[in-house]
């Protein structure tokens, strides 16, 4: 058995996927948004944190260029910055958003710019056993990801669930609501 960290996992799926991580938001100096470098705009982010709590998911933080184990509470910076509040947003680049989810399973919640996944978690690393699964219970777990629009990789014991699609307001919730209709449905798995 190896585990691997939330960070491993989001590079085999971005290698899978043939897609790279681009920058969410960007501040020049951390004090001036430049929409040019940006995927979205500062009340967008707002947006689509404020309607992913409303669902369940806590926001944790957003993965910035302050490095991968600081979360930096983009949702209080940007929302000040925004009422001038605060000179600088304490960051440059803003990579992606981060919820941790207790219902209807505990895990950890990740958008992107043109990617959504979900690792079921409580301490944001995740077992991933090398001995024999056997193929018809992978092969139930990927249709029943497929019946959601999502796809699945690594164990069906735990599964990793992803999507590649833009990150929009509607995107994300939509995401968040297959997810959990997902495990609701999965129930036990057998293994």
């Amino acid at each position: 058995m190896i585990a691997l960290t939330w960070d491993r996992i989001l590079d085999r799926i971005s290698k899978k996927t043939k897609i790279e991580n681009c920058t969410l938001l960007r501040f020049n100096k951390g004090k001036e948004f430049s929409p040019s470098d940006s995927t979205i705009e500062p009340r967008k982010l707002i947006e689509i944190i404020e309607s992913l709590e409303k669902l369940g998911p806590k926001f944790l933080g957003g993965y910035t260029d302050r490095g991968v184990c600081k979360l930096v509470n983009v949702y209080e910076n940007v929302k000040e910055w925004m009422r001038k509040a605060r000179e600088d947003v304490g960051f440059c680049n803003l990579y992606g958003i981060f919820f941790e989810t207790e219902k209807p399973i505990f895990g950890l919640l990740m958008l992107y710019q043109k990617l959504a996944i979900f690792i079921p978690t409580i301490d944001y690393s995740l077992p991933i056993r090398i001995t024999c699964i056997p193929k018809q219970e992978k092969e139930r777990v990927r249709n029943l990801a497929k019946k959601f629009g999502l796809t699945f990789w690594g164990d069906p014991s735990a599964p990793v669930l992803y999507r590649v699609e833009k990150l929009t307001i509607e995107n994300s919730v939509n995401f968040w609501k297959a997810v959990s209709n997902f495990f609701e449905e999965i129930g036990t798995i057998e293994v």
